[in-house]
């Protein structure tokens, strides 16, 4: 920074480069941003050189990529710079007397306040100042320092990198100016990383699981005297298949979101549902659930709700094996039993063990699944880029009905029921 103060008036104010460099197009590089790299004068745009003569800087460099192709940006800085005072690396850092920085936004751009030659970014879209639109995470100048991880906004197409500098020390504020005396730059490296969420869910389709007995949910006694057992139902999840499946709306759930290196970036979540079990009076003749019946809390009395419990997750297990910066393969593996049924030890558990393999380094990105579940529930596997936000189902897998010659086979076979297996290539959406 230059304060017009300290009558610093030998310094030249410097040119007005339209020239900029950018990376454009990869998935990780290594660029220079120079002290001089004004961020407010993204695509050319000039200010006006307020307090006069001081220099309004340079068009500042930028890492460029297409819109919705990553969810995630890594940056890391090194280096040295000057604002004329004194040195700093990327972090920042007192520029002599003056600690901070206090810009004021400009062109659509924000402003920021942050300490004197802290390296900041800016992510845009195709527009440049003064025709920035006002967006999510659009134009927001924002402090990256010695670096982080940063979300990208979906429309985003270039993250814009420069020093903040001004003529006021941090006291008043003023546009960006300022960038007459400054001097070195700093190094830049990036990595654009995809993101994937792989969700898989086993649940119960419409309609309700009949009685009968095994495997059914067994009877309750109503303790009135010559009064036999009444048989109970399970009212299963009642819906269909669900990129997003409501919270608890499934037998079994697991969840992760992985980067394109096998990076964990959220979860593991291994999940179940609660089992509920009805007594005959929760239905109308239609075998819908009554109003009644959902709201009862009463259990063990053979009125409306008559058990529920939610099956054991020690047995699912995720599993992440990175293979290279641009692929990875995903474990998918457990096994449940209903908490309800009072024959568990007689069925065979519901099970899966699926192996899926993701590589970024085509495009569109492709995929192999490999692997079995058993025949009953419902199935469902999703991976959605988080970037694009786009979903590819890779299993949406009906069971034969509810009928007890369903569960019968897929779950009362031998040890572990009959399985439906894949082994599936193909490109991701």
């Amino acid at each position: 920074m230059i304060d017009h103060q300290l009558s610093k008036m030998g310094i030249l104010a410097s040119c007005l480069l339209l020239s900029f460099s950018y990376a454009s197009g990869q998935t990780s590089g290594t660029l220079s941003v120079s002290a001089t790299a004004n961020p407010w004068r993204a695509g050319g745009f000039v200010l006006p050189d307020d307090p006069g003569g001081f220099g309004i800087g340079d068009v500042p460099p930028e890492i460029t990529f297409a819109a919705n192709s990553s969810a995630k940006i890594t940056v890391s800085a090194s280096g040295i710079w000057s604002c004329g005072l004194a040195s700093a690396g990327p972090g920042g850092g007192p520029c002599g007397p003056f600690p901070n920085v206090n810009v004021i936004g400009i062109g659509g751009l924000t402003g920021i306040q942050t300490q004197q030659m802290t390296l900041v970014g800016v992510f845009l879209d195709s527009h440049n100042p003064p025709d920035v639109p006002t967006a999510s995470g659009i134009g927001v100048v924002f402090p990256i320092g010695e670096g982080g991880t940063f979300d990208i906004p979906p429309t985003a197409t270039r993250l814009v990198l420069g020093m903040p500098d001004e003529c006021t020390g941090g006291a008043t504020g003023l546009t960006a100016s300022c960038y007459g005396d400054n001097s070195g730059s700093v190094s830049v490296t990036y990595n654009l990383a995809k993101q994937f969420h792989i969700s898989l869910s086993a649940f119960i389709m419409p309609p309700i699981i009949p009685v009968g007995f095994p495997p059914g949910p067994g009877a309750c006694n109503t303790r009135i005297p010559f009064q036999p057992p009444q048989l109970l139902r399970y009212s299963g999840d009642d819906r269909t298949f669900a990129i997003q499946p409501p919270f608890g709306s499934y037998r079994i759930h697991q969840e992760i979101t992985v980067d394109q290196s096998g990076k964990i970036e959220g979860g593991p979540l291994n999940d179940s549902g609660v089992s509920r079990s009805w007594a005959p009076d929760s239905f109308d003749s239609n075998l819908n659930l009554l109003p009644e019946a959902l709201a009862d809390d009463v259990l063990d009395d053979c009125h409306f709700l008559e058990e529920r419990a939610k099956a054991s997750t020690a047995n699912m297990l995720i599993d992440v094996v990175p293979v290279s910066d641009s692929s990875f393969s995903l474990h998918l593996t457990g096994k449940a039993s209903d908490p309800l049924v009072s024959i568990a030890h007689r069925l065979a558990p519901v099970q899966w063990d699926l192996t899926l393999q993701i590589d970024s380094s085509v495009s569109p990105a492709s995929f192999h699944l490999q692997g079995f579940h058993t025949c009953y529930p419902a199935v469902e596997l999703y991976v959605t880029d988080v970037g694009s936000k786009t979903t590819t189902n890779l299993i949406q897998f009906s069971p034969n009905g509810n009928s007890f010659w369903t569960l019968l086979d897929c779950l009362t076979r031998g040890v572990v029921g009959h399985h439906t297996n894949y082994n599936n290539s193909g490109g991701l959406n």
